[in-house]
């Protein structure tokens, strides 16, 4: 019956029904099209905010791990004033673990950080030999601990904060 009621319209109405239909359409592709781009900047809007999160993420790791180097250095300088040379050769291969951390964490973020963490298990061997009975640290050694220290502490700040490290000079 449909079909027979359509063929009795007149040809105008026709025409205009296909005209509507055109529109319709038309219109349907551009509503479609415009929640594509609402989509598509969504979407990007959600991986940057991934992305930022990330970082954040990466950069509140790497501070948590250099402010966990900053107290084993404290640590360390403490045990070697008060003679207590095996905690900090333990101290000294926390610190050694802990600056390899960073380099994982923020590749680039010290200059020669082998060197230094070599350096590092040097010392802990140090104070390990000083540990032991009738061992002791040289006063060169001493001396070469407090230089290395200076140097740690700074490079660590520097890394841990934007602002400009002053170091003060062992005279």
């Amino acid at each position: 019956m449909g079909l027979l009621a359509a063929s009795r319209l007149p040809d105008w109405f026709n025409d205009l029904d296909a005209l509507v239909g055109v529109f319709g359409t038309l219109i349907g592709f551009g509503i479609t099209f415009w929640q594509l781009l609402k989509t598509k900047r969504a979407a990007e809007a959600a991986r940057d905010a991934a992305n930022r999160t990330a970082e954040a993420a990466r950069n509140n790791y790497a501070h948590f791990v250099i402010s966990t180097c900053q107290r084993f250095v404290s640590e360390a300088r403490i045990h070697v004033d008060m003679g207590r040379f095996e905690l900090a050769a333990l101290r000294c291969d926390d610190l050694a673990g802990q600056l390899v951390l960073v380099c994982n964490a923020t590749p680039g973020a010290i200059d020669d950080a082998a060197s230094l963490i070599a350096r590092l298990r040097d010392f802990a061997e140090a104070f390990r030999k000083a540990s032991r009975p009738l061992g002791k640290l040289s006063n060169a050694a001493t001396a070469k601990w407090a230089k290395f220290l200076l140097e740690l502490s700074g490079r660590i700040d520097h890394m841990h904060g934007p602002f400009p490290v002053i170091r003060e000079e062992i005279r």
